[in-house]
């Protein structure tokens, strides 16, 4: 099939979206007088043609833009990003390994030439276990080399808070070992819409003379919504947000959001370093929208959109099928759990989806539906009669829960299990997964979803993650760094 037929055929099927991006469709544009701006794309797919501005020096309508997204944020500085808050990431990162760098005084007598090898030695950045893909390919862009912050797991075998003890205690192993932390990366919400304390790990961040980044890809509308989960926006240095993944602009589209006037002209720099220099219009005008809504209709939409979850979660309880719920947990990702019905999470999202309903993912008993500011009443009593029509097929019942979630479970540890991480050459060869025990990992091991590594570059391969990794394999799941013939590269060391 044809990509355009197949997508033709999707939108002719009218499916309700609790995946991303956020806007959920035209709906929301056409509710609020901007649909005809949705018929003009392709006539408005230009260049820098005059009058249009340019993203690598804005000082026009997308300055203006900027500016909109500096005012909703309250930051210093908002960047556009039309790579995602991938290229947000790896920009923080960048720009933290320099600013690091620049604070690292050379030793009495050093030449220069020592004093930046002794700079770039002592640098280190500090990383949650559970952080995207995106930011290891960061680290790799940055040269530096990464310790880790283990979140929590969860007593329903998810991935937890990281706790601010834990953040601590990598500062104080890494100054006893005579490095110093010159950036924390934290995901906040997490996949699966944990938080984490925002406020007391920027307090014991900023003690220790570093920077805090904070991963905001899943919570760009946390600030307007869920105030006390953003942690204030302000506690840290550069937070980057998704505004496609819940709120209305294209996929593909972010903000970074930078709080430390320190920081703003670094980041400016690995930003336009990484940015496209034949940026998408259509993206840009996306964003322009997305902030007009927010402008005009922010506290209506926000207030709509907690009173149908407000509605929702309690329409579950009357009905008897359980949900993922925790103080720290994003409400708008509705986690679902019919394995007392015995569902796991893939049976139960595709369940869903023949009745015309898509979840965002599953993982282990739970699907999970990604509510965005697009999805309408509506859309909430489509998923409501999907489930209910699922509980009554499934009759009575069962007992298997848990069983199902022993697999994500062991996942999550595995991911956070110490292992021992190698500096070797970059020459790398393909073996056999089975046999790459003790070997040093030379293209991170990701299972998807959740993108987040099981194995890191750099890391030794021990034999437990790896069977995990090709049973994942093998039951049809997608591993990245795992071809289908169950190879893995390897490092070897230059001849």
């Amino acid at each position: 099939m044809k990509y355009t037929d197949f997508i033709e055929n999707h939108i002719s099927k009218g499916m309700v979206s609790f995946h991303m991006p956020g806007h959920k469709g035209r709906r929301i544009f056409d509710v609020h007088g901007m649909g005809d701006l949705l018929n003009d794309f392709v006539e408005g797919d230009i260049t820098e043609i005059p009058g249009s501005d340019n993203l690598s020096q804005p000082q026009g309508i997308i300055r203006n833009v900027m500016d909109r997204y500096k005012a909703l944020y309250e930051s210093e500085e908002s960047f556009i990003s039309l790579g995602g808050s991938t290229l947000g990431l790896m920009a923080a990162i960048l720009c933290a390994a320099e600013f690091g760098a620049a604070k690292v005084s050379p030793a009495d007598g050093a030449t220069k030439e020592s004093s930046a090898d002794d700079a770039a030695k002592e640098n280190v950045i500090a990383i949650a276990r559970n952080s995207h893909k995106s930011i290891f390919n960061g680290i790799t862009l940055s040269g530096l080399d990464q310790r880790y912050v283990y979140p929590e797991i969860h007593e329903s075998g998810l991935v937890g808070e990281i706790k601010p003890e834990e953040v601590e205690r990598a500062f104080t192993e890494a100054e006893t070992n005579g490095s110093k932390i010159c950036a924390v990366v934290i995901p906040n919400p997490n996949y699966y819409g944990v938080c984490s304390d925002i406020e007391e790990i920027a307090k014991i961040v900023h003690a220790h003379d570093s920077i805090l980044i904070v991963d905001q890809a899943h919570g760009a509308h946390l600030r307007f919504m869920y105030p006390e989960l953003s942690g204030d926006n302000k506690n840290a240095d550069i937070v980057i947000e998704s505004t496609h993944k819940t709120l209305a602009s294209f996929t593909q589209t972010a903000i970074a959001n930078v709080y430390s006037k320190d920081l703003v002209s670094t980041m400016e720099e690995k930003v336009k370093l990484l940015q496209s220099t034949s940026p998408s219009y259509i993206l840009m005008k996306s964003l322009d929208m997305n902030a007009e809504l927010m402008e005009k209709y922010g506290r209506e939409l926000f207030e709509s959109w907690k009173l149908n979850l407000e509605n929702t979660y309690k329409a579950l309880e009357e009905m008897g099928i359980n949900f993922f719920t925790d103080p720290k947990h994003d409400i708008s990702k509705i986690l679902l759990d019919m394995s007392d019905y015995g569902l796991t999470g893939e049976d139960l999202s595709k369940e869903l989806f023949e009745r015309g309903v898509i979840a965002e993912l599953d993982s282990g008993r739970f699907s999970m539906c990604m509510t965005g500011i697009g999805n309408g009443k509506p859309d909430y009593e489509r998923l409501l009669l999907a489930l209910t029509d699922i509980k009554k097929s499934r009759g009575e019942k069962a007992s298997s829960k848990g069983q199902s979630q022993s697999v994500v479970s062991e996942l999550f540890s595995l991911m956070n299990k110490p292992r021992e991480r190698v500096k070797t050459g970059e020459a790398w060869e393909l073996v056999p997964a089975s046999e790459a025990e003790g070997l040093v990992c030379a293209e991170s091991i990701i299972p998807y979803p959740p993108g987040i590594p099981l194995i890191a570059t750099g890391e030794v391969m021990d034999k437990e993650s790896l069977d995990w990794a090709i049973a994942f394999r093998k039951g049809g799941e997608k591993v990245f760094g795992m071809t289908e013939d169950f190879l893995v590269k390897a490092r070897i060391e230059k001849a």
